[in-house]
């Protein structure tokens, strides 16, 4: 029910002991201790692996009331405004003609035309009267508000809201989604308010002398906007933050607690109490038994470490971490009746053991043998140097967690020092998964160079591509979205970034659709609007059409035309899946 947990311990017999006793301790009652599945599900998570969140450095912003108020107060009262002047009937039946005269006597009035600009004939001065008559201060002050307001209502639309959900710890998102949503609702009110004033002031403009109706307010659509605001940012964002300052604390926490639930739930199960007062019993009645075979006993016990002095390896030990790496049992080494010991597979003595079987007991018995002579893992400097030749993927996968769990798990035997060397970059991988943040790899290159006609080796820091990224795949998906997020793209950038992005589109859609060729991916593809600008994109640019023309210039295309349909690639990736998208984002923003 509880999935992985994220702990600092090894859990088994003795820590379930302890727990036991830190429940007495505490007083505790057991039934007390025992949680329901919810508030388990709860607990659970501020312990699982990767539950760790990042602060949310993002506040939504307020709607300006005020400002708001002031633009419907002045829209109303200009759509409202009657005109009052002497108007040419003509015009003001026609305001298609209306609008052409008023901008032909401005452009006019601008040149100090004397000369009718469209037809060559002289002016009659009484019509440019009549016509200023006409367009008088009060109409050209109308029109000019009317645009002014425009431009003011055009800044207050609201853009699209930004979803925190994804960054959110799981309990704060069902009340998240709840304001979310209302604050979406509110946001479309809101423009679609001001969508219709903006239709009511352009039909004023068109038809100046005529009214275009009463304007609709509603100050309570950004009253109500604000509020989910603030309590999306108080109630949400700020407990969310607070969580993520304190999650040591929330986790140290729910471990306990679950810890608690699970023991006491058992103890309750096999009224461990009772058992613990009949052991006790029990445990008396021994000591008083054997008091008189302990000198025996002792005397025995010497006897077997004389024997057993050159006896260096831990049997149980090594067979259970050959086990472990392996990941089968059929091979185990014994001891043998005189001296030494000796391989078994099935019981009878191995033979043919295959290049990994051999290397993986090797890396095994190393292991095994670091702790001779009571020598402590936490002062040791280990360098394991290609311990992974011949092995298949499989035992590559369970050389590198084997290699984990001894050496690097949270426990309270980690090495001092781990250097793993390696020509796999697939062990590589799996090695540089579990190293403990981007700031602590400490990951470098040996190479080969030719000095003074000599072969000599350098080490030198490994590039940021193999640090931070598992495959090619993810290295391309960081550079077309490093270019999507640029402002000032190169010439070698935009000409490149079609080849990548065909890349691209290529791997993750073949992967994605089960297509050899990139157009028959295409074909799959349903409801995205732009395919046909991506697909004739990662077509036209990302090889050589025109043959020789290259020769002869610049390809002006690719700077108007690059800069738009980059970011459709990623759209595309977006729209067919979504959880792949924001998951490789997420990737991108731990790098």
């Amino acid at each position: 029910m509880l999935g992985t947990v994220h702990a600092n311990v090894t859990y088994n017999k003795t820590t379930s002991e302890n727990i036991f006793k830190k429940i007495k301790e505490q007083e505790d009652a057991l039934t007390d201790c025992v949680k329901t599945d919810d508030q388990l599900a709860y607990h659970k998570n501020f312990t699982l692996l990767n539950s760790r969140k990042e602060a949310i450095n993002y506040k939504y912003e307020k709607i300006d009331d005020v400002k708001i108020n002031d633009i419907q107060e002045r829209a109303s009262e200009s759509i409202l405004k009657n005109i009052i002047s002497s108007t040419i009937q003509r015009l003001k039946d026609n305001s298609d003609i209306n609008n052409w005269v008023y901008t032909g006597l401005n452009i006019h009035k601008k040149h100090a035309s004397l000369k009718c600009e469209f037809c060559k004939q002289p002016l009659p001065s009484e019509l440019i009267k009549e016509l200023e008559v006409h367009y008088n201060n009060e109409y050209t002050l109308l029109i000019e508000n009317l645009k002014n307001i425009i431009t003011e209502i055009e800044k207050i639309i609201l853009s699209d809201l930004t979803d925190l959900s994804p960054y959110l710890f799981d309990d704060l998102k069902e009340k998240y989604n709840l304001f979310y949503k209302n604050l979406k609702s509110y946001q479309q009110q809101h423009n679609n308010l001001f969508y219709i004033l903006l239709k009511q002031i352009r039909e004023r403009i068109k038809n100046p002398f005529t009214n275009t109706g009463k304007v609709t307010t509603n100050l309570g659509i950004a009253i109500g906007y604000n509020s989910e605001v603030d309590a999306i940012n108080q109630n949400i964002i700020d407990n969310h933050n607070q969580i993520v300052l304190n999650y040591d604390t929330y986790s140290n926490n729910a471990k306990e607690i679950i810890e608690k639930h699970f023991v006491a739930q058992k103890a309750i199960s096999n009224d461990l109490i009772l058992q613990e007062s009949e052991l006790k019993s029990a445990l008396d009645e021994i000591d008083k038994l054997t008091k008189t075979e302990i000198p025996t006993i002792e005397t025995d016990i010497n006897t077997l470490e004389t024997e057993l002095k050159n006896d260096k390896i831990a049997i149980n030990e090594f067979n259970s971490n050959l086990v472990k790496f392996i990941g089968r049992n059929d091979i185990i080494l014994e001891r043998k009746t005189d001296s030494g010991y000796q391989l078994k597979r099935n019981g009878v003595i191995a033979t043919n053991l295959s290049e990994g079987e051999k290397n993986a007991i090797s890396l095994v018995y190393f292991i095994s043998k670091l702790k001779e002579n009571d020598n402590k893992i936490e002062d040791t400097i280990i360098i394991l140097d290609d311990p992974i030749s011949s092995f298949d993927s499989n035992h590559l996968f369970n050389a590198a967690h084997f290699i984990k769990d001894y050496f690097k798990n949270d426990s309270t035997e980690k090495v001092k020092q781990l250097f793993i060397l390696t020509h796999n970059f697939y062990f590589f991988s799996l090695i540089n998964e579990w190293l403990d943040s981007k700031d602590s790899k400490n990951v470098y290159c040996i190479k080969t160079i030719d000095k003074n006609n000599s072969r000599q080796a350098i080490i030198e820091d490994a590039e940021n591509a193999i640090k931070y990224f598992n495959s090619e795949y993810h290295y391309i998906f960081s550079e077309v979205k490093k270019y999507c997020d640029a402002d000032d793209k190169s010439y070698f950038q935009t000409h490149t970034i079609a080849n990548l992005s065909r890349q691209l589109l290529e791997s993750f859609m073949s992967f994605k659709y089960g297509r050899k060729k990139l157009d028959k991916c295409f074909d799959e593809v349903k409801d995205f609007e732009d395919l046909t600008k991506v697909r004739k994109f990662v077509n036209h640019y990302s090889h050589r059409a025109n043959h020789g023309d290259s020769l002869k210039g610049f390809n002006d295309n690719i700077f108007s035309e690059t800069d738009k349909l980059v970011p459709l690639v990623l759209k595309l990736i977006e729209h067919i899946d979504p959880i792949h998208y924001n998951s490789m984002l997420a990737r991108l923003n731990s790098a």
